[in-house]
């Protein structure tokens, strides 16, 4: 296997847990509306109008994007808006973390979070190690594009180092 089938692979195995992440944290936030609602609102530096479309575009984009990104639908576009997406969730998790409002409804079994009772400076951490991912991600457009093409064979014959 060359290396430009491992970062292929690579590529691909980031985008389909960026995926996951999305429809669970999607699924976090709209299975409890009431916890995230009240996460938003501890969010006084925001004004009650962004609060309140964040309320409901933040799941619905999540859900979208993770159901592209699994799906491979507009893969290229999924991606870029992933990157956008926790861009914000990085700043918006520092912004808790300087103020002590950190937490951000999602990745929830039940009704407790993976991240309940951590620092918000872990949360830091999280949101920008999957945001250099992502990023990593997108600027590899070669890759992205070739992740549809990931279970066909080549027409033509890779060497092997096993020949003589």
């Amino acid at each position: 296997m060359t290396r430009q089938h491992i970062v292929q692979r690579a590529c691909s195995l980031g985008v389909m847990l960026l995926g996951c992440i999305f429809l669970w944290a999607a699924v976090s936030k709209i299975s409890d509306l009431d916890a995230f609602a009240n996460i938003l609102k501890k969010m006084i530096w925001l004004p009650t109008w962004i609060l309140a479309v964040a309320l409901f575009m933040v799941p619905s984009v999540e859900l979208i994007v993770g159901l592209c990104l699994l799906c491979k639908i507009a893969l290229k576009e999924a991606v870029w808006v992933s990157l956008l997406l926790l861009t914000i969730f990085t700043f918006v998790s520092v912004q808790g973390a300087l103020t002590g409002t950190h937490g951000c409804g999602c990745l929830k079994i039940g009704k407790t979070s993976l991240f309940d009772g951590v620092s918000g400076w872990w949360i830091v951490a999280r949101d920008a190690v999957l945001t250099l991912a992502c990023a990593v991600i997108a600027l590899n457009p070669r890759n992205v594009a070739k992740i549809d093409n990931m279970g066909e064979r080549s027409s033509s014959a890779e060497p092997s180092s096993f020949q003589t």
